[in-house]
């Protein structure tokens, strides 16, 4: 049996903010938004994010993921190829809709408890075991009974008509390249220098918190690092995340970027429009393979 790979396609997503204390408006130059109230966010399950009205529910991922499935095996069938494929996170004969279901689930969750800004939280977690808490499985589909030249020109005819960036890929792309962190705002700037004081006291020296988590990961999930080593890089975690709760570091950083993520929203809306009304029609009525595979795919199909 041979695995193909998911690339997984990060979803970058914002937050929206409710309840709280303020920053004042005057404390934004003229060039940044200007952002609400700021919730207190001490749980990864705290945070929403405004795109979310535009992103497929787990349920439409899972339909829009079995008739991608669907598309593919009948083409492959129809064209003489051998392959079949079977969603799943495991290698194996059937189908595991629950296991895909988990893993989209936690994908979701992943984007927050190991975010490009913040770096990690996850309280629970980061107490009991530090920067290695973040799980490491990666999505997997699977291609039972070979995957010859035409089961993989399949793949791509389906990727044309599929609201997923790929076939068989649970997660999208949003439109011009999505959404992006903003680092260089002055208030985010404000809250991650307040961070590194609050880790200067705790006896560390780090710049912001990613460069903290990247200082510390490997050695947290390195089965053949030392005992001291670990121990260091625990101690940096809790304290990392004692910082980030003392500042609300989380609560303000999502804020912060949800008033960027607004004015994305605000500019791509026919596009998010249009990308919601694909994966409608695609889900109520399907679509047919357009792309003549005798022009990707020799006659005979090739063994892998």
């Amino acid at each position: 049996m041979s695995k193909i790979p998911w690339h997984v396609i990060a979803v970058l997503l914002l937050v929206a903010i409710s309840g709280g204390c303020s920053l004042a408006p005057g404390d934004a130059p003229e060039s940044e938004p200007a952002i609400g109230s700021v919730s207190v966010i001490t749980v990864p399950e705290q945070v929403v994010f405004p795109i979310d009205i535009f992103v497929p529910t787990i349920d439409q991922r899972v339909a829009i993921a079995s008739h991608d499935q669907f598309l593919v095996n009948e083409c492959a069938a129809a064209h003489g190829s051998s392959g079949r494929f079977v969603i799943g996170v495991e290698s194996g004969e059937q189908d595991d809709l629950t296991a895909f279901r988990d893993l989209i689930t936690g994908h979701r969750r992943n984007s927050i408890t190991r975010n490009g800004l913040w770096g990690s939280f996850d309280p629970v977690l980061m107490r009991q075991q530090g920067y290695a808490s973040y799980p490491s499985n990666i999505p997997y589909g699977y291609a039972s009974g070979g995957s010859d030249s035409i089961f993989q020109a399949c793949m791509q005819a389906v990727s044309t008509v599929s609201p997923f960036a790929s076939a068989l890929m649970p997660f999208l792309e949003l439109p011009d390249g999505g959404l992006q962190y903003h680092l260089e705002d002055s208030r985010w700037v404000a809250v991650v220098e307040k961070w590194s004081a609050c880790m200067t006291v705790h006896g560390f020296s780090y710049a912001n918190p990613r460069e903290a988590l990247g200082a510390n990961a490997y050695a947290a999930a390195d089965p053949d690092a030392s005992a001291q080593d670990k121990a260091d890089a625990m101690a940096v975690a809790i304290a990392d995340l004692d910082c980030k709760l003392e500042t609300n570091l989380i609560g303000q950083g999502v804020a912060i970027q949800s008033a960027y993520d607004q004015i994305y929203i605000d500019s791509h809306r026919g596009a998010l429009a249009d990308m919601q009304a694909q994966i409608a029609a695609y889900l109520v009525t399907g679509v047919e393979i357009l792309p003549d595979l005798d022009t990707l795919v020799p006659a005979t199909p090739e063994t892998s």
